[in-house]
């Protein structure tokens, strides 16, 4: 059958290339079965030019072709070909090519190593790749996945699990929105890892899905439409039908917990749960591109606490900046009736993360109106003190110093990109100001200046928190300013381009304006109101508790 295939071959490509025939015509097809089992027969019919020759291709799961032939159109331009499917297919799919040249249609076929169950039940597919993997378990959007463990030559624990196209398209069938995958892998292993298949991207793309990753290591929810496609594949060399995605998580090695400890240690803080690589790579031909950084979409990840008491005032989420520093990440902290703790962390960017608890307290803000806000932020490693004891809670705020505190509130990483010709690189600002730059929570003065050592004043602060409403996607649609801004007596102090920020920061209960109702926008905020705004700004955006 081989030979004879590749004589077939040889002959369209003698035809095709001595001929001076130019094959015009859209070629389609249609297969005679959705799933198949290995031994079926499936019948391929379509149409194209009259009277040429059409190959036939039928590709498995692991890319390889385990039908080849090709037939000749009739004069009315339709064509038939039957094949029986090989013992050689790789369970998962079969992609059932038809054409020629760049004309060529294309059909899925799955191909399950069983099937079981019915109606609103559970449904066994599917296996990995070489079948050597238990199948897929599909109950409505939910996936239940085994893995492979393999331990490799430098001891670490890799356990894959390989999720088929029918699986997904029968879950994102059932709930368009998400597809949870639950994968069951050993305790020792020290990185989970979900494969995705291009198909199964196309189809979470189409749906505009998130795909949920469940694992005992804790929980990741990608929503596809994050992933940059066409730069991805351009940096791989290849186009979106050639490429996998892979989710993982992965255990910290010894040395990052040791870094992360150390970094806790200093600043009197405790870890409360295991450090956790959180990753996603997209694979073609052995080369893999990694994904950091999902623009200004916050993604949702898990990690799981035990049931020890938690004080979500004085825990958080974090991660180990560049310089060795632990950095608040967005966080809020559950509990179930089983009395466990879990932490979802948001952040728009990968990263290694872990939970801190830590308690933070200012000798000058015992019977002050600001200290519960402050303290906790304090906690949570977003403000810092003018010293150890101190806080300073009516002193006023820079234009970098607030820029900074924003910055770290919304978790953003420092960039490096000059934006403004008063920030010189290597000050202590310069890569949170280029941050908050790139994040369009700051433009600048009309003259491409910062002024970063300039106090804030109380309507130039409304304008960047209003900014980073939008920034979060919390951005609230303000109909007559005017009219929000009534209650306040000195209203028209308040200038034009700061009017609309304004409304936006009171109609959210961030802002609540001074004593004997004004709001005093041309006065410099304090360190004390600027921390109170960034705590209202962090639950109206849901990122503390």
């Amino acid at each position: 059958m081989k030979r004879i295939a590749i004589t077939i071959l040889a002959a369209f490509l003698l035809v095709g290339a001595s001929g001076p025939a130019v094959f015009a015509g859209s070629v389609t097809s249609e297969v005679s079965a959705a799933s198949v089992r290995v031994g079926d027969m499936v019948t391929v019919n379509g149409t194209f030019d009259p009277l040429v020759w059409v190959t036939i291709r039928v590709i498995d799961s692991k890319q390889s072709i385990v039908v080849f032939d090709a037939v000749k159109s009739d004069a009315a331009g339709a064509y038939s070909f039957t094949f029986q499917v090989p013992a050689t297919a790789a369970n998962g799919s079969l992609m059932v090519l038809t054409g020629s040249g760049s004309q060529v249609a294309s059909k899925t076929i799955a191909l399950p190593l069983q099937e079981t169950g019915g109606g609103g039940g559970s449904t066994v597919i599917g296996g990995d790749n070489n079948g050597t993997l238990p199948p897929a378990t599909v109950n409505g959007g939910d996936v239940q996945v085994k893995s492979e463990v393999k331990t490799g030559a430098d001891g670490i624990t890799v356990a894959t699990a390989i999720v088929d196209d029918e699986a997904i398209a029968k879950a994102l069938a059932a709930s368009p929105a998400k597809v949870t995958i639950t994968v069951s892998a050993p305790a020792t292993a020290d990185r989970i890892a979900v494969q995705v298949s291009p198909e199964s991207i196309r189809l979470a793309l189409v749906n505009e899905a998130t795909l949920e990753i469940v694992t005992d290591l804790g929980t990741y929810a990608l929503p596809i439409g994050v992933l940059d496609m066409v730069a991805l594949t351009r940096d791989l060399g290849t186009t979106a039908d050639k490429v996998k995605l892979i989710i993982s998580l992965n255990k910290a090695t010894a040395a990052q917990t040791g870094q992360v400890k150390g970094a806790a240690t200093q600043l009197g803080a405790s870890l409360l749960s295991d450090l956790i690589d959180f990753q996603v790579l997209v694979e073609f031909d052995g080369s893999v591109v990694e994904v950091r950084s999902f623009g200004t979409t916050y993604v949702d990840r898990t990690i799981p606490l035990g049931s020890n008491d938690i004080d979500a005032d004085k825990t958080t989420g974090v991660i180990l900046s560049s310089n060795g520093e632990l950095r608040f990440v967005p966080s809020i902290f559950t509990k179930n009736d089983q009395g466990s703790w879990t932490a979802t962390l948001k952040r728009n960017s990968n990263s290694l993360y872990t939970v801190a608890s830590m308690e933070k307290s200012f000798t000058d803000l015992t019977s002050h109106w600001s200290r519960e806000a402050v303290e906790k932020l304090a906690s949570k490693l977003i403000v810092q003190g003018v010293s150890a004891a101190q806080f300073a809670p009516e002193d006023t705020v820079t234009r970098a110093q607030f820029t900074t505190l924003l910055v770290r509130a919304l978790g953003l990483d420092d960039a490096e990109a000059r934006a403004f010709t008063d920030i010189p690189s290597g000050e202590w600002y310069s890569g949170t100001v280029a941050a908050a730059y790139e994040a369009k929570l700051v433009s600048g003065y009309e003259d491409g200046s910062f002024r970063p050592g300039k106090p804030i004043t109380r309507q130039e602060l409304a304008v960047l928190l209003s900014n980073a409403l939008t920034a979060v996607g919390k951005s609230i649609t303000i109909a007559n300013a005017d009219q929000m801004l009534a209650g306040f007596a000195d209203r028209a102090d308040i200038a034009e381009w700061a009017k609309s920020a304004t409304a936006q920061l009171v109609s959210a209960g961030i802002t609540d304006g001074k004593a004997e109702g004004l709001y005093e926008p041309l006065s410099l905020a304090t360190r004390a109101e600027a921390a109170v705004m960034i705590e209202r700004l962090l639950k109206k955006a849901q990122f503390i508790n």
